[in-house]
């Protein structure tokens, strides 16, 4: 039996693409067709109007889509990189980008824990978050690894 890989992976392929599989192979994706199918039928028949605390994955469905392998990857590398920027920098800017962005704290708590005056910590946030921008520039002219695919 042939197999178009297009209609199986249609983010991974843009031409029709013919595969042979064995009966067992291609039975197998049948059953799993007509199962997508049933459960898409279900869920237009019955309006999906289930409530998000009954647990019965409906609303994963609806409302979250599965990160792929590649987008984990590509996500991973790029918390590295900006990790690798941040320790790029002096002590004094360094913590204080972290406390601000990643703690969440204010500017002024972070020159009242410091002992300094607030603007000290607006400039050193202001002049960190400039090299960051220059260190991590090529990270958004970098297209996606999942376009780059075939």
């Amino acid at each position: 039996m042939e197999v178009n890989l297009r209609k199986l992976y249609p983010t991974l392929y843009s031409a029709d693409v013919f595969v042979e599989v064995s009966d067992e192979v291609f039975e197998a994706i049948r059953a799993f067709e007509r199962a997508e199918a049933a459960w898409q039928r279900r869920k237009y028949r019955y309006r999906a109007q289930y409530s998000l605390d009954y647990g019965n994955g409906i609303e994963n469905d609806l409302l979250l889509w599965p990160e792929t392998p590649e987008e984990a990857f590509e996500a991973k590398m790029m918390r590295r990189e900006i990790f690798e920027a941040l320790h790029a920098l002096p002590a004094a800017q360094k913590l204080r980008v972290y406390a601000r962005y990643f703690l969440e704290e204010k500017p002024r708590q972070i020159a009242r824990r410091e002992g300094v005056h607030p603007s000290r910590v607006y400039t050193s946030l202001q002049s960190g978050l400039r090299t960051l921008r220059r260190k991590l520039a090529h990270l958004a002219r970098r297209p996606p690894v999942s376009s780059t695919l075939p």
